[in-house]
């Protein structure tokens, strides 16, 4: 039975975190029944929330606090990745 831990910055999902985290599971639980063959009831989804403030990405500090990216607009609060951020801040 495969159980997926998702972990996300609170704030990314600030505005409907209920919507999105119902979205995203079932996006994953669809995903992994389609490539398994599982029944729906076979695959959990659980989520950890943690604060912009806590979260790092990697060791460039022009990238690194999760939080600084939410604020300067790096990584937006509305939910889009950061592959939808200018390229100069992509991720390698």
């Amino acid at each position: 039975m495969p159980f997926c831990n998702i972990r996300i910055v609170k704030e990314v999902i600030a505005d409907d975190p209920e919507g999105k985290k119902t979205s995203i599971a079932r996006a994953v639980k669809d995903a992994i029944r389609a490539a398994t063959g599982l029944g729906e009831s076979d695959v959990w989804v659980v989520f950890e929330e943690v604060a912009a403030r806590d979260w790092y990405v990697g060791g460039d500090e022009r990238r690194g606090h999760a939080g600084e990216q939410v604020r300067r607009g790096i990584v937006p609060p509305d939910g889009r990745s950061l592959r939808s951020a200018p390229s100069e801040f992509a991720p390698p």
